[in-house]
């Protein structure tokens, strides 16, 4: 009986190792997601900033030129560029937000699978440790 137990104890120790990974794990890849969310953020910000200086620079060559012609076309060519940006960066941070419940589904899914496992082989220790002492 000392063995059925023994190796019970075994399978509870390896299945608690397992979830532990399985956090970490899950912490690893929530952290990379946040990244590429954050870099996403500041590529969108870093372009809108070169739009504003663009158009402030636009104005002064307008200004001094005196090409206001040229800078409606201006305007017409950076307002489509900044919407086709924009676009871009919903695209991908809806990308990155399915990216993130796929993983948090996986995630709960697998935990799921192993906290069952475990919950099983307490209840097997339980089992055995009542036969033990009968």
């Amino acid at each position: 009986m000392q063995d059925k137990i023994d190796r019970i104890n075994t399978e509870i120790l390896k299945d608690q190792i397992a979830l532990e990974d399985l956090e970490i794990d899950h912490q690893k890849k929530l952290k990379v997601l946040e990244e590429e969310y954050n870099l996403l953020e500041e590529d969108f910000y870093r372009i809108r900033t070169i739009f504003e200086q663009s158009a402030e620079a636009a104005h002064y060559d307008a200004d001094y030129f005196n090409n206001p012609d040229g800078l409606a076309t201006f305007y017409k060519a950076l307002g489509d560029f900044s919407e086709a940006a924009e676009t871009k960066f919903f695209e991908d941070r809806n990308q990155l937000t399915q990216k993130e419940e796929a993983i948090l589904t996986d995630f709960s899914r697998k935990k799921g699978l192993l906290e069952e496992e475990l919950n099983q082989k307490y209840y097997q220790r339980k089992r055995y440790f009542e036969e033990a002492e009968s």
